[in-house]
């Protein structure tokens, strides 16, 4: 029925959101047993209240995981006028959500961070996770920060605990976790032997091309 789809094209549509989120801001996923039990959020489970649009601006204040307070602005259309779309009140229903017709009304309905998994299998064509964005975006601060230090001459140790703490910075982690988690360990090896990801490329081309010691340019 047309109900019907509308109703499977705002779900897709809420889950691309949930995937840009974690994409253009390293969140997590989320998950009930962070937003209930410690009052963390991610993707999945921001509340309205979390989110205020302004133009092309989508800013985002909530707490996440440990703790952690999160102040965020991105600029992307495409999430101001998802989230635009929302409506403000109850400001503790789900962020991320779609419309579902129950009779005559309208209700809003929140997705899981398994529903984005599956998303994210589907749409990649093997097996992918949410945690595989904040892997690759901690990997990629990391490999940055190296590139600059290798540029400027910085000493190894120095370098790699500046490498370590921006990724943790980025992701909201502690140090100690973003090594031992989140950043690849092929980029300290490399480094320590004078390889480093190219300033000057497109940044995912250029780290995929360090990890795997290809030109990157492959289709």
């Amino acid at each position: 029925t047309a109900a019907g789809q509308a109703e499977a094209t705002g779900r897709r549509r809420a889950l691309a959101a949930a995937v840009r989120l974690m994409d253009r801001g390293a969140l997590r996923v989320g998950g009930k047993e962070h937003s209930g039990q410690l009052e963390a959020f991610g993707a999945t489970t921001l509340q309205r209240r979390h989110v205020e649009v302004q133009g092309t601006e989508v800013r985002l204040v909530f707490r996440g995981k440990s703790g952690s307070e999160w102040d965020l602005t991105l600029r992307d259309a495409d999430l101001a006028e998802f989230f635009a779309g929302v409506p403000l009140t109850p400001r503790t229903a789900p962020a991320v959500c779609y419309p579902v017709k129950s009779g005559r009304r309208k209700e809003w309905r929140g997705i899981s961070a398994e529903a984005v998994n599956e998303y994210l299998t589907e749409i990649a064509g093997l097996e992918f996770t949410a945690k595989d964005f904040r892997t690759w975006q901690g990997t990629m601060a990391a490999a940055r920060s190296l590139a600059r230090s290798h540029r400027a001459g910085a000493t190894s140790p120095e370098a790699v605990r500046i490498a370590v703490r921006a990724s943790a910075e980025l992701l909201h982690n502690t140090p100690t976790v973003a090594r031992e988690s989140y950043i690849d360990p092929r980029v300290l090896d490399l480094f320590e032997k004078g390889r480093v990801m190219d300033l000057t490329r497109q940044p995912d081309r250029a780290l995929l091309a360090l990890l795997t010691g290809s030109d990157g340019d492959g289709d």
